[in-house]
C-alpha cells in the first residue's frame, strides 16, 4: 500500500486521510437474520500503518452513501459481494472467466 500525506482539513489543521473502506455483509447465524457490516482488520491496520484514519462504510442504506462520501478523502472497495459496474461508470462485462 502507498504512504499517505497529511492532509488538510476544512478547518485548515493539519489531519490523517480519511480511508472509507466499504464493508462485506457477513451472516453470523444458520438462519441468516443477523447479518453484521465489517472490514478485515488488514486493511484497517495497514492504513493506519501508512498513517490513515480507515472509516468502515456499511453497505445497505443508499440514504447515507452522500453523508459518507463527504467524511472522506479516499475510497477503497475491497470486494466481496459484486459492485454492478454502473456504480464507477463502466458497462457490464458478460464474457465468461
Amino acid at each position: 500500500m502507498i504512504g499517505l500525506s497529511l492532509t488538510f482539513e476544512r478547518r485548515g489543521i493539519m489531519a490523517r486521510t480519511v480511508v472509507g473502506v466499504a464493508a462485506n455483509l457477513c451472516p453470523v447465524d444458520a438462519e441468516g437474520k443477523n447479518i453484521h457490516s465489517s472490514v478485515s482488520c488488514r486493511f484497517a491496520e495497514s492504513i493506519r500503518q501508512v498513517g490513515g484514519l480507515p472509516l468502515v462504510i456499511p453497505v445497505g442504506d443508499e440514504s447515507v452513501v452522500r453523508d459518507y462520501v463527504e467524511m472522506i478523502d479516499k475510497l477503497i472497495l475491497t470486494g466481496g459481494q459484486n459492485v454492478h459496474p454502473q456504480f464507477y461508470g463502466e458497462k457490464k462485462n458478460h464474457r465468461e472467466r
